[in-house]
């Protein structure tokens, strides 16, 4: 309910300030500098979404998660077997010796649970700075065309209720994103996990 009354007025004064676009901040310092407002739009979660360099992440993390996958499930195979085996040798062995394999066993288990693990948390760090790489490089291209073109008050689409298309940057920094970087390498240390 708090997060309403703040957001009303403040539709209400964009609102009033993009109805004239040659508008001057009133109560700032800009005023007394002449600086005009020039607003624009941008559609992050469209940029997200098409970026190359985001798509190129998306299908790295796959692969990279599906190779974990088929290694976990090879792994959990050879489990299965060695407890099958286990179980078929305990007529066989001593108590002793056959509490001693099951230990053996599952300090295994627990190895092979701790490998997952850790490629999946190897997997989780490279995927945060993959996307901090594509997050930099969007932070400057969005900077690079809101200087191009004078822009004072950035909005993200999401945010505005109405505005005309003109005012949406998104097609553009898009196109000088995937221009500037097409692809971000995925790199996995392996052993950070381990």
């Amino acid at each position: 309910m708090r997060l309403r009354f703040v957001i009303l007025p403040l539709i209400a004064v964009i609102a009033a300030m993009a109805a004239d676009p040659t508008a001057r901040a009133q109560e700032s310092g800009a005023n007394r500098q002449g600086v005009q407002l020039k607003f624009a739009v941008i559609d992050m979660d469209r940029i997200v979404k098409e970026a190359k360099a985001r798509a190129e992440i998306e299908r790295q993390l796959d692969e990279l998660r599906q190779k974990v996958l088929a290694e976990a499930r090879e792994e959990e195979e050879k489990l299965r077997q060695a407890n099958m085996e286990l179980a078929r040798q305990r007529s066989l062995l001593s108590p002793e010796a056959h509490e001693q394999k099951r230990r053996e066993f599952n300090e295994q288990m627990a190895a092979a649970q701790r490998r997952v693990q850790a490629s999946r948390i190897a997997i989780a760090k490279a995927e945060q700075e993959a996307i901090k790489t594509f997050q930099r490089a969007l932070g400057d291209v969005i900077a690079e065309v809101a200087q191009k073109h004078q822009i004072t008050l950035l909005l993200r689409r999401r945010e505005v209720v109405v505005s005309p298309e003109s005012l949406d940057i998104a097609s553009e920094v898009l196109a000088r994103l995937d221009e500037a970087l097409p692809a971000v390498k995925v790199r996995v240390d392996w052993s950070s996990g381990q």
